[in-house]
């Protein structure tokens, strides 16, 4: 069995992800500037009207920082938060634009632990973590239900909807999931 043709796709495979990992960090760099340009921007707005923005920029922002740190959890079996940090570098991810990483990577850590997608394993003195999450959609809601304090989402007082930054559900919605 000849394996010329695989080696042959590995090659091109291989020049196409080195091509387009060059460009990610393009586009990342891109993205902070775009990011730098908004909250300056947003800075000569109202306080309210730019929270309300910098939130949105920042959950846009974090939301990718965070899946990548959970899909690390996934992926691996125990994961300390250093090592998290030196698997977002070794993936490319830019870190530049972080005041402090570590702060950053152990603040998702504690949402995520939060929200029961993590656990700690081990000595406390290391800090480790590994994935438990089985239901996502329970995740989602439990961080819902810790920010708002309650579960009525349909509340025109709710600070989801007050900003102007999501429209206000219809009424008729599916109430949250029960926690047991």
């Amino acid at each position: 069995m000849t394996t010329d043709p695989y080696i042959q796709q590995i090659r091109v495979t291989w020049g196409k992800l080195l091509d387009l990992m060059a460009r990610r960090k393009e586009i990342e760099a891109e993205i902070s500037k775009q990011r730098q340009l908004i909250t300056a921007n947003a800075n000569m707005l109202p306080d309210a009207q730019r929270d309300a923005i910098l939130f949105q920029v920042e959950t846009a922002v974090m939301g990718r920082f965070t899946d990548m740190i959970r899909f690390f959890y996934q992926t691996h079996r125990n994961l300390t938060p250093r090592q998290v940090k030196e698997l977002l570098e070794r993936s490319g991810y830019d870190l530049s634009d972080q005041v402090n990483p570590m702060a950053s990577i152990h603040a998702v850590i504690r949402r995520l632990v939060d929200n029961r997608e993590l656990a700690p394993y081990g000595d406390v003195a290391i800090g480790g973590y590994h994935y438990v999450a089985a239901k996502p959609q329970q995740a989602v809601w439990n961080a819902v239900e810790k920010a708002l304090g309650r579960t009525d989402l349909d509340d025109p007082d709710n600070p989801l909807y007050t900003s102007g930054m999501r429209p206000f559900p219809k009424k008729g919605l599916p109430p949250p999931p029960k926690t047991k």
